[in-house]
């Protein structure tokens, strides 16, 4: 069973909310890592097994076959939960959690409100999970109009989550990317747009199989310095900043990142153009 991928929908763009599916589920979006059960392993949502081998036997020992969680610590950003869930042996810092929200196998045709409740009544019924606090269900409320579901977004952001996580009440378990009219699975995200100075570019490491020649740009910014912008180029001005990066060298460009979980560096910075094309 492969793991949910959320789709995006990011705050600052318009969409139809007529496309979403009502009752929903809302629940708060949190900036962790997310893990899965299959087959007696714990995986990582690209499918490899979970590094951190203290994490992994933990969650291997605790939930059942087909849950879904996030790792997560309340007082660490997005880059601290993932440099502690990638180091293989080190011991986790105290107050890390997985919070489950769902569960797969053998429920895949069941509504996602029965899931819930099935992860609701396996959490009660483990007490010794309690006492270990490193087990939680996943919050929800039960919004039944677009106005619900805006309330209860502004709550989770206001609480200092990502954002928000909409399940229809109805939908059965997807893999895959899921969109809106699946009224399964996505999430608001706030972006900011800022400025950088090209200044190189990295070759991509796999540049036969994949879409662009460049790993990533080097760019020059005035507040966190040296940073790398690895997308949202095609493959024509890849090929051409590759080839004549000295014609581009020293020119200002536009990109977006993620304000959420934003430190020392931009986070998931993406290219977007020029200045002046």
């Amino acid at each position: 069973m492969k793991p949910l991928f959320k789709s995006m929908l990011f705050c600052n763009e318009e969409w139809d909310w007529s496309d979403v599916s009502l009752p929903a589920m809302v629940q708060p979006k949190l900036d962790g890592v997310a893990a899965y059960k299959s087959g007696g392993e714990i995986w990582t949502k690209r499918g490899k097994p979970f590094p951190n081998l203290h994490i992994n036997m933990f969650l291997k020992e605790t939930l059942e076959e087909g849950m879904d969680c996030e790792i997560w610590h309340p007082d660490m950003a997005f880059h601290q939960v993932s440099g502690f869930c990638r180091r293989i042996k080190d011991t986790p810092p105290s107050g890390w959690c997985a919070v489950v929200y769902d569960r797969s196998r053998p429920y895949v045709t069941e509504p996602y409100s029965k899931r819930y409740q099935r992860l609701l009544s396996w959490y009660s019924s483990s007490t010794h999970l309690h006492k270990e606090q490193k087990i939680q269900v996943m919050d929800s409320v039960i919004c039944h109009t677009v106005d619900e579901i805006e309330a209860a977004h502004i709550l989770n952001v206001g609480r200092g989550q990502e954002g928000s996580m909409i399940r229809a009440v109805h939908a059965p378990y997807y893999h895959g990317r899921t969109g809106i009219k699946d009224g399964f699975g996505f999430k608001f995200v706030g972006l900011e747009y800022d400025t950088a100075v090209f200044h190189g570019c990295t070759k991509n490491s796999n540049a036969q199989k994949a879409e662009t020649l460049i790993g990533s740009i080097v760019a020059l910014h005035p507040k966190w310095g040296v940073i790398h912008v690895g997308s949202g180029f095609g493959h024509a001005l890849s090929a051409d900043m590759y080839a004549n990066p000295g014609r581009y060298r020293g020119q200002v460009f536009t990109f977006k990142y993620k304000k959420h979980g934003t430190d020392e560096k931009p986070r998931q910075p993406i290219f977007v153009d020029f200045e002046g094309k």
